[in-house]
């Protein structure tokens, strides 16, 4: 055993907490404790990026082009359209079983189905057609929509 093996087992027998591994280096809880700080700043970083993806949009879709301008929410299987309109809002919601089209591993788009509307959803909100300062925005990091405005109650 050499001078430096020698140095690292006393160290290591006198702290009483780690154990020698391949390279000369310990693995103790020290380690462990580094790994962890090391993941949670990666993590937090990440999280601080996610709500730099947001798309918003001063006036809300319009009824006849939700799929141009509709924000499209949804988890893969179930999804929706969010138009956000303040007088009555629209979501068109959709479900995977209802496709048309069958396997296309062409890609031609003259094969491609297309989805079907499950239905409307549609939610009344009286008194709120006069809406200013109206935003609307998909937040893509934290998977939000929202619809903000202002408007003057008349009761």
């Amino acid at each position: 055993m050499n001078q430096r093996d020698q140095n690292e087992t006393q160290s290591s027998q006198s702290q009483g907490n780690g154990s020698k591994c391949r390279g000369g280096l310990r693995h103790d809880g020290e380690m462990k404790k580094s790994l962890l700080a090391a993941a949670l700043l990666v993590i937090t970083a990440a999280a601080g990026f996610a709500s730099d993806s947001l798309l918003w949009y001063r006036e809300p879709a319009n009824d006849g082009k939700p799929m141009d301008e509709a924000l499209a929410i949804g988890n893969g299987r179930m999804g929706g359209l969010i138009l956000g309109s303040p007088g009555t809002e629209r979501i068109i919601v959709n479900e995977d079983s209802l496709w048309t089209g069958d396997e296309n591993p062409s890609g031609e788009y003259d094969l491609m189905g297309a989805y079907q509307v499950l239905g409307n959803l549609l939610i009344d909100l009286p008194g709120h057609q006069d809406a200013t300062d109206y935003r609307r925005d998909l937040d893509i990091g934290d998977a939000l929509a929202h619809d903000v405005f202002h408007f003057i109650s008349s009761s």
